[in-house]
């Protein structure tokens, strides 16, 4: 079995002691196998940095930063482990102790019919992925800044706003184990102490029930302050200031005022945010306000626009207004009806909205355990909205139904990426919501991604890397991937690999565009494209295919206007006949990588 080990983790920031349990993993595991996932996401004041923040904050601590990784979810991390192959590959995920012990990420309990649940502690005989992740539990590097413990990521955040800029290069170089005036004037800019404070005044206004009018003031000014610090912006007086020469001869009658340093009026920031959504009730997220450690199903939660209550007594009043509705529609009063149902209706599914929402969030405690997860009923779930409508992307969207339509259902959906395994002659198809503009060997987009088990040698690597960034190769697993916007290019770009690596041509780049750009001329001439390895189970070579009639509609006239321009790229004689090759190795239809080697 192959392995893949991942620390997840937010790191704001990222010290010696998530170092230390780098290196641990490194050393039992190697630095090929081991990888630092985290994501991009930004809301300050507790998760005040990006991701090419983070990742230069690791490196200073000298982790090679090419095993930093962009995730949208840390804890899941499929940017990486879809790399790999669910049935033969180990996946372990690394947590520190310190925070299995204070705040636990994973729950091992059972699930509700009895059987194991996805994420179980580290042990002798595990199985791949596709069946169970596998949690590891590294011990932490214990060390001190200013001579003091370092007990938490916000504890430092607090500490270092509030210290002086000597004292600030003290704290860096004890965090990260050297001091970078870069890194310093990082945390300086995202780390603000009146941000932090406001923060804290809003969470407890919240948390004591107080009058909307206080919390939704201390929402604008935690929004303002945010703001100031994710996009703070120059003041022209000063800069004017600095070069008065542009003004001359230019603005002769402009006279420069002083800009009023308080105003009676917060300005409103321009990009949502998470503390922008608690602007009002009327537009707050619903979230427990008062977590009730002895009876969680107790806990305090805010309804829009009406206040906090117990969950208990958000049901009652349900229960009360439903009885109210049944009432009026049994006394047949229409007028009273007409005034009264509608309100009724709207208030139900504003208390619903905001008790769905508490259920959620319970179930979220639930499945990071710990002692608050004691009490919360096992049978809420965290539901999820899967769909197509969440991509970002609606291209990548609509080739995803495409495959649909032959090859079924895929085997995993998410709403970052669709999943297929051992169809149309691939190891694994990956759509992906994504849309990556790819210039060679003419201007396209990214989206789709097609394996094979192919073994290459070391010494081809850089020759077919210098090809296409389009070609994937994993030494550690012999597998070959081809990313491009459809089935026929990566079959292309793997049969090219597949020529390569059996010495049937050269890996070169003139080849490799040759080939490609001799696909694209068949198909806008109306001929299909046909490899003898590849069944095209879909006919996504044809030309005549509804899909490009309908999705992509004059493409073809512009294929044959673009390909057409490029006759130098054939002045050897062209392509004059389809291509077809038996590759020395075929992929694997089961997926089995004990079946070939």
């Amino acid at each position: 079995m192959d392995s893949v080990v991942i620390y997840p983790g937010r790191f704001h920031p990222f010290h010696k002691g998530h170092k230390s349990v780098y290196d641990t993993l490194v050393k039992r595991f190697g630095k090929n196998r081991v990888f630092i996932a985290t994501s991009n996401k930004v809301d300050p004041p507790k998760s005040p940095f990006t991701f090419e923040e983070k990742r230069a904050m690791i490196a200073l601590t000298g982790i090679d930063p090419s095993r930093v990784i962009q995730v949208k979810n840390p804890y899941q991390a499929t940017e990486i482990t879809d790399n790999y192959n669910p049935q033969n590959t180990i996946a372990l995920f690394a947590v520190s102790d310190k925070d299995m012990a204070e705040d636990p990420r994973f729950s091992f309990k059972p699930k509700k019919d009895g059987s194991p649940s996805y994420y179980q502690p580290a042990q002798k005989n595990m199985e791949g992925f596709d069946k169970h992740g596998y949690i590891l539990t590294i011990p932490t590097l214990q060390f001190n800044v200013l001579g003091k413990p370092m007990r938490s990521a916000s504890e430092f955040r607090a500490n270092f706003a509030k210290a002086d800029t000597e004292t600030q290069k003290a704290m860096i170089t004890d965090l990260f184990g050297k001091y970078d005036s870069k890194i310093h004037n990082t945390l300086t800019q995202k780390i603000n102490e009146h941000l932090i404070r406001a923060d804290e005044i809003l969470d407890k206004l919240i948390e004591m029930g107080a009058d909307d009018h206080y919390i939704l003031e201390a929402c604008r000014r935690v929004d303002a302050l945010s703001e100031s610090i994710m996009n703070p912006r120059k003041s022209l007086f000063k800069e004017l200031r600095k070069d008065a020469s542009r003004l001359q001869g230019r603005y002769d009658k402009l006279r420069l005022i002083k800009p009023i340093k308080t105003l009676p009026n917060l300005v409103e920031p321009k990009k949502a945010t998470k503390f922008m959504k608690r602007r009002a009730y009327s537009q707050m997220p619903e979230e427990i306000t008062k977590f009730d450690n002895v009876d969680p199903m107790n806990s305090v939660i805010a309804i829009r626009g009406i206040g906090t209550m117990t969950i208990p007594q958000a049901l009652t009043k349900v229960a009360e207004m439903s009885e109210a509705v049944s009432k009026l529609a049994q006394e047949l009063d229409h007028k009273d009806i007409q005034d009264n149902i509608p309100r009724y209706m709207g208030l139900l599914k504003t208390y619903n909205d905001s008790i769905q929402e508490a259920y959620k969030e319970l179930a979220q405690q639930r499945k990071r355990g710990g002692t608050k997860s004691r009490g919360i009923d096992k049978d809420i779930t965290e539901a999820k909205d899967v769909s197509y409508k969440n991509w970002d992307h609606p291209e990548s969207a609509e080739y995803s139904q495409y495959l649909e339509k032959t090859f079924g259902a895929p085997d995993e959906f998410t709403n970052e990426q669709t999943v297929w395994h051992n169809i149309d002659g691939f190891k694994r198809v990956v759509c992906r919501d994504e849309y990556i503009l790819h210039c060679c060997p003419a201007p396209h987009y990214d989206f789709v991604y097609s394996y094979v088990d192919l073994e290459v040698p070391e010494n081809l690597s850089d020759e077919l890397a210098n090809c296409s960034g389009s070609i994937l190769i994993d030494h550690l697993k012999n597998e070959v991937g081809a990313r491009c916007g459809s089935l026929t290019a990566n079959a292309t770009t793997l049969n090219f690999v597949m020529d390569v690596v059996a010495g049937r041509t050269e890996p070169t780049p003139e080849e490799y565009e040759k080939r490609i750009l001799g696909m694209k001329d068949m198909f806008a001439n109306g001929e299909k494209y046909e490899l003898d390895w590849w069944p095209d189970e879909a006919n996504d070579a044809d030309p005549k295919n509804p899909f490009y009639e309908n999705v992509i509609g004059d493409v073809i006239n512009k294929f044959k206007t673009d390909f057409k321009k490029r006759d130098h790229l054939f002045a050897k004689g062209g392509v004059k006949e389809k291509p077809k090759v038996t590759p020395k190795q075929k992929p694997i239809p089961s997926g089995n990588p004990n079946e070939i080697r």
